[in-house]
């Protein structure tokens, strides 16, 4: 009897230990696979690649975007975009 008990402690741990123990990593997003992916909704590729805009501007047109449909994008979203567009797309 004193074994099962002890068999029940050592599974009950190791079941605390899985629900409570260390969370598994966020996916992380990739921001160019975002652009194309939620862009390509409503635009063209070239639209966004043959249209130089300055940081601020990039900034502009993703908020306006959210604004028009607030749920294509997450606000985390926004930003990895907006950050995505300034870092490669500025002129």
């Amino acid at each position: 009897m004193k074994w099962f008990s002890v068999g029940w402690l050592i599974l009950l741990i190791i079941a605390f230990y899985y629900s409570c123990g260390p969370k598994k990593e966020a996916k992380k997003i990739d921001a160019k696979a975002l652009v194309a992916q939620k862009c390509s909704i409503c635009h063209a590729a070239d639209r966004i690649n043959n249209k130089p805009r300055s940081q601020r501007e990039w900034a502009i047109v993703v908020k306006r975007m959210r604004i028009i449909n607030p749920r294509l994008l997450t606000p985390e979203e926004a930003s990895l975009m907006t950050r995505y567009f300034q870092e490669n797309l500025s002129k």
